[in-house]
């Protein structure tokens, strides 16, 4: 079995809410017992309704944000603890890639259909080099491929 190349296990953040006129003291849980891995070569793509956790997971996996409580393992060396000083070497190694809201999926539809209306259409890509046109004809082969087509 190949070790994965970043390994978490029971990640949490909790944070504290101050008191207000209307509210006592509280904790706000943004990420609950989270266990994932991921091999060497591999992408993850976190996916959700707005406000359910997603960068806030992706922060504690690159340590951004310190978990409240949980292991994160990174290329074999357990980073949970790790000093600042420690980390920046590592940050050259990962990267977060925030979505870009105009180029995203309709949440209406599901995944396959929004990925099928791109292929088919090459809505939002750039012209070919050489041409004038958009690029529907080198994406038309792929989308006849696609299940549910």
């Amino acid at each position: 079995m190949t070790v994965p190349l970043l390994d978490a296990t029971g990640l949490v953040k909790t944070y504290a809410l101050a008191r207000t006129a209307f509210q006592p003291a509280r904790r706000l849980t943004a990420v609950a017992h989270v266990d994932l891995s991921l091999a060497r070569g591999a992408t993850l793509g976190l996916v959700g309704e707005s406000g359910c956790g997603k960068s806030t997971l992706a922060r504690l996996l690159l340590r951004l944000t310190p978990p409240s409580a949980g292991r994160i393992v990174f290329d074999d060396q357990d980073i949970t603890n790790l000093a600042e000083a420690s980390l920046r070497p590592l940050r050259r190694r990962l990267q977060l890639v925030h979505q870009n809201p105009s180029a995203a999926l309709d949440p209406r539809l599901t995944a396959a259909a929004g990925t099928r209306i791109v292929v088919r259409t090459g809505a939002g890509l750039p012209a070919a080099r050489g041409t004038s046109g958009s690029r529907k004809s080198t994406f038309a082969p792929i989308s006849g491929r696609m299940r549910g087509s």
